[in-house]
């Protein structure tokens, strides 16, 4: 189970940055909000790009997260299968 351990420890850590990343979001999209709120066109623009390069971001460590998930997955059922008497 130790390849096993080392993927779930992956997992949990791309977990982590995800949740980083969405609270990350969530705080720039606040601020775009306010901004628009007092028309700061030139700070709104540059936080609306951060917010944009995030929200990519963010995509990619889903996909990673699926990917794991995947391999995760995979990494058990070979386990489970070489562990298991035939």
């Amino acid at each position: 189970m130790k390849s096993f351990d080392c993927v779930v420890k992956k997992q949990l850590h791309t977990m982590g940055e995800w949740l980083h990343l969405q609270d990350e979001l969530a705080r720039c999209e606040e601020i775009a909000l306010e901004l628009e709120q007092l028309e700061k066109a030139d700070r709104l623009h540059c936080v609306k790009v951060e917010i944009r390069q995030m929200r990519e971001e963010l995509e990619a460590i889903q996909l990673l997260f699926t990917k794991q998930t995947e391999e995760l997955i995979q990494q058990y059922e070979k386990e489970e299968k070489s562990s298991s008497p035939v």
